[in-house]
């Protein structure tokens, strides 16, 4: 009976056990489009509720840095309005200053390695975990040459 009773248990709470929601995402990711051989953004959600933001688009020759603050409640993690200041990629030269609409994604999944979520229009995104050093590294070297 205590094997069965056993049994039930670790069957009822294997998956939970398989796929842990971690309660936040604290910590610096990347946003890779080749499975994190290079990084075009990085995120780092800190403790305090602020969120930074670093990055460069190449192929637009542009680059940017930026600031949010985020909650997360449940499987809900809810970004405000983002200010992103954009840069040239050649002379480091100030673009302008832009805004991205506040916005609550659904949490998929946080482990060690990976944060996946899906966006407010349906599209699913993958970050990759970085060490807090890489992502403040770029972050005080971005826009400047």
């Amino acid at each position: 009976m205590r094997r069965i009773l056993t049994s039930a248990f670790l069957l009822t709470t294997l998956p939970v056990l398989a796929h842990p929601l971690s309660s936040s995402p604290v910590g610096s990711w990347c946003q890779s489009t080749d499975k994190g051989q290079s990084c075009f953004q990085y995120m780092t959600f800190q403790a305090d509720g602020t969120l930074l933001t670093q990055g460069q688009y190449t192929k637009m020759g542009m680059g940017f840095e930026g600031d949010a603050t985020w909650t997360q409640k449940g499987d809900q993690t809810c970004i405000s309005e983002t200010r992103i200041d954009t840069y040239r990629l050649d002379t480091g030269a100030w673009l302008g200053e832009a805004y991205i609409p506040a916005r609550c994604d659904t949490v998929l999944a946080i482990d060690a390695t990976h944060y996946n979520y899906r966006k407010p229009n349906g599209d699913t995104e993958r970050l990759i975990r970085v060490s807090d050093s890489l992502a403040l590294h770029q972050e005080f070297t971005a826009g400047r040459n």
